[in-house]
Order: C-alpha cells, then structure tokens, then sequence
C-alpha cells in the first residue's frame, strides 16, 4: 500500500486513506518517518509538544515529543499556558449554546488541540499543519 494507507489485520480488512469528516485524505501532504501499524501511533510520530494545564491555567508539565520541535522556553512555556486557558475560558463564556471551549487551533504551519477532563486539567498537543487525528489521540 502506499504511505498514506493503514492496514488492519482484523478480519482481513483493508481501509483507505484516512479520511476527514468532509472526506478529505488527512495525511495527504505528510510522509511519517517510518512504517507504523495504526492510525494512533502514526499520530504520535508527528506530535511536536505536550503540556498539561491545571483547572487554575497553571502549567503543570510540558514536554518536547521530537528532536525537531520549536525551542520554547520555560517563561514561554509558562505564558503559553496561561494564556491558552485563558482563552479557553473565555470561549466557553461566549458560545451562544454549551461549549467545551477550544479543542482544536489551525493555522499554515501547526495545530493545537486540547483535551478537557471532567476535573479540569487540560492536556494539549502541537503537531505540524495538516495532521489529523489529534482529538482521537488526546481522547
């Protein structure tokens, strides 16, 4: 198959692309580095940072996930979170209907998306532009 394809062995299934909810092949611009078997650990190739952030929007971890990945530094870090969270309040605060405030930033070169417990803690995750999937990681 070709790199943008997953194989499952489950039942001799073989699946295309993965697909967007408009049907859009999300790994399309991307080449993971080496052959992986599913869709989360090809996922966990292209994740940049983590962080974790208390209910409080007070930075409790933060992690390069690749050698590769922007340099950030720990007042940075810091700033990140804060406002982050903050941001994230205000959307739930807001939204016209029930919100679980932001859950997913895109831009041309990267996507945030962040995972909000039922206690509050946050985690987050950076990748490059265009990887999809990141929700169904952080979930």
């Amino acid at each position: 198959g070709s790199p943008g394809e997953e194989r499952r062995t489950v039942a001799g299934e073989t699946p295309g692309p993965l697909r967007g909810a408009w049907g859009e092949d999300l790994r399309r611009d991307l080449k993971p580095p080496l052959r992986t078997r599913g869709t989360l650990a090809w996922v966990a190739m292209a994740l940049q940072h983590l962080f974790i952030i208390n209910r409080s929007g007070g930075l409790m971890y933060h992690q390069d996930l690749q050698d590769e990945a922007p340099r950030i530094s720990e007042n940075d870090w810091l700033l990140l979170a804060g406002t982050f969270h903050g941001l994230h309040t205000i959307a739930t605060q807001v939204a016209p209907l029930a919100s679980s405030g932001i859950q997913t930033v895109e831009s041309s070169s990267i996507v945030v998306c962040c995972f909000q417990t039922l206690t509050g803690i946050k985690f987050v995750v950076t990748a490059g532009a265009g990887t999809g999937g990141l929700d169904g990681f952080l979930h």
